[in-house]
């Protein structure tokens, strides 16, 4: 998103934010997954969880919020230059490629997680 932006620009732009952002997208299905019981289980046993189906993650509200207020947050910092170091007062900070990073890596955990097999 940010070479989209600021495609004639000189600037050259260095930093692993907008990595940062996606692994935080693709925590996002794990961190709200179902937790999954079974016969014999115990409340001593550790848990196993399974990540949100993306229609699954479409209906999680948990998910759907923390999705929309990291969006928000990183479009009005961007936007207005809260921060004091957005790109739009050139302190040059990649706010675009921390949406693309998230998007990115919202996308990347969906269509690179293994399929489950039933059994």
């Amino acid at each position: 998103m940010m070479l989209a932006a600021h495609w004639n620009d000189q600037s050259i732009m260095v930093g692993a934010s907008g990595a940062v952002s996606g692994l935080m997208a693709a925590a996002v299905p794990i961190m709200y997954g179902r937790n999954l019981h079974w016969a014999g289980w115990s409340a001593g046993d550790p848990l196993t969880t399974r990540p949100l189906s993306f229609s699954e993650f479409l209906h999680n509200r948990n998910a759907l919020i923390f999705t929309a207020v990291f969006l928000a947050i990183t479009l009005y910092s961007g936007a207005t230059g809260f921060t004091g170091n957005s790109y739009v007062e050139d302190g040059e900070i990649a706010w675009q490629a921390h949406l693309g990073g998230f998007l990115t890596g919202l996308a990347a955990f969906y269509l690179l997680r293994p399929r489950q097999v039933p059994s």
